[in-house]
């Protein structure tokens, strides 16, 4: 049996899967209750997150990365359609968000024939937001934040952000993709857990992915806007069509209507009580992981945590109660201790580290830019015994991805690097061009039955 019910959970979901099987909600006249299964995903889902303003509405979609498209696409068309022709000719919109903002970003503008301005992080992997408000122009039509980002697992300052915005007239889109189903039932006395959604005025639209802590199947997300003519730019119609009108709320035409039962029939059975069980779990292990991993593991350091020396009382097990995470990852990179000059020299390679986790049956998300590892915690980490586990396996990594003095004193060669230390090594040396080329043919490789 698993966590919290676990197994019967799926068990539930993969029945009404199967239930709806054969059904697409495209044909909305044959299958009614798949539009009504989806229109209440998306309500139940706005509710948490709308801040009390009722207008915010959305739509389904198959994954954070359509949902993120969808709302780049929504702004673009409505920045296109309220400038003049004459102004609007040769401009090709621009949206500015921070290098820690998901790839799906990239992948928006990339389709969309948008312009993406980078930002740099802080040192805390949190959007410089004076650096986004001197990458605006005039072709902005959208800022970027996200709640928590992917790699460290940090909440940008979405209030800023959003404020910066609405101030410019432009579009404010939250990624919520992790934290949109988790940070609703943290404790909302924590400034960053309780302004991030559309309580936060500017903010515009948001991605919320069911399939992640809202324990749906896999292809279930949720774009929410602020109103529904917002809403409306990310529709696709067409009325001269000859096989008649043609109109969908999102890319896809043809749908899975058993995605749509499976993610209703999650959220249902859930219910707010179960997810703020689940939600507090995820954290509370992350938290102690991190708590520990701070304490008891000096050659690596928190990446994205927050430290407070005024709480930095010593908890179970000795571990630091001033360190807490956003949400539910925990990111670690090597520490650098000081040298005699005044710098800072480390031998030890993160990606060994995550190679010997590999070993242990771990996987965890390898990083770059700086090069670190996260871990995601989700209701499977929060059984009992795995937080303990997990950080007795990380410090056994640690001490054998440490070179030995005398590996220090030989030449590189005695000491070969391979696995993940190996491919992360080798895209850090080569340039981008290369390195893409190894990409596509490592997807080329992967859709080969050969």
């Amino acid at each position: 049996r698993g966590v919290l019910g676990e197994d019967e959970h799926v068990e539930l979901c993969s029945a009404a899967y199967a239930a709806f099987a054969v059904s697409n909600p495209l044909h909305a006249d044959l299958w009614p209750s798949v539009n009504r299964m989806e229109a209440e995903v998306i309500s139940m889902v706005a509710r948490l997150v709308d801040g009390g303003d009722p207008g915010v509405c959305g739509a389904l979609t198959s994954g954070g990365t359509e949902s993120i498209i969808l709302a780049v696409k929504a702004h673009r068309d409505r920045f296109f359609a309220g400038a003049s022709s004459s102004s609007s000719s040769g401009r090709r919109g621009e949206v500015v968000a921070c290098v820690t903002a998901h790839a799906a970003v990239d992948k928006a503008c990339d389709l969309l024939g948008l312009t993406l301005r980078k930002v740099p992080a802080t040192d805390a992997f949190r959007v410089d937001v004076r650096a986004m408000r001197r990458a605006i122009t005039a072709d902005t039509i959208l800022l970027y934040a996200s709640a928590p980002a992917f790699p460290q697992g940090a909440i940008d300052d979405v209030a800023a952000v959003a404020a910066l915005a609405h101030a410019r007239g432009l579009g404010c889109h939250v990624d919520a993709c992790l934290g949109g189903l988790v940070l609703p039932f943290l404790d909302d006395s924590s400034s960053h857990t309780n302004t991030w959604h559309f309580g936060v005025p500017g903010v515009t639209s948001m991605s919320v992915d069911t399939h992640k802590y809202g324990y749906a199947p896999k292809g279930s997300s949720v774009v929410l806007y602020r109103d529904a003519a917002l809403r409306r730019h990310q529709y696709f119609c067409y009325p001269d069509w000859p096989g008649g009108l043609y109109a969908t709320p999102t890319i896809p035409g043809s749908r899975s209507g058993a995605v749509i039962a499976a993610t209703w029939a999650s959220l249902v059975a859930l219910g707010k009580t179960e997810l703020r069980t689940r939600a507090r779990a995820v954290h509370a292990t992350a938290n102690y992981i991190a708590r520990r991993v701070a304490a008891e593991i000096p050659e690596l350091q928190l990446l994205g945590a927050r430290t407070s020396s005024s709480s930095a009382e010593e908890g179970g097990g000795g571990a630091k109660t001033g360190v807490t995470v956003d949400a539910m990852i925990v990111c670690v990179g090597v520490a650098r201790p000081p040298c005699e000059h005044g710098t800072t020299t480390s031998r030890l390679n993160i990606y060994t580290v995550n190679d010997r986790m590999v070993e242990r049956g771990w996987s965890l998300n390898a990083l770059q830019h700086p090069p670190s590892l996260h871990l995601c915690c989700t209701v499977q980490t929060a059984r009992a015994g795995v937080a303990d586990t997990f950080v007795e396996d990380l410090k056994a990594a640690v001490a054998l991805a440490t070179p030995t003095e005398a590996a220090s004193t030989t030449s590189s060669s005695a000491t070969p690097v391979d696995g993940s230390a190996a491919i992360y090594g080798m895209a850090a040396s080569m340039p981008a061009g290369p390195v893409e080329a190894v990409m596509c043919a490592y997807t080329d490789i992967q859709l080969s039955v050969e």
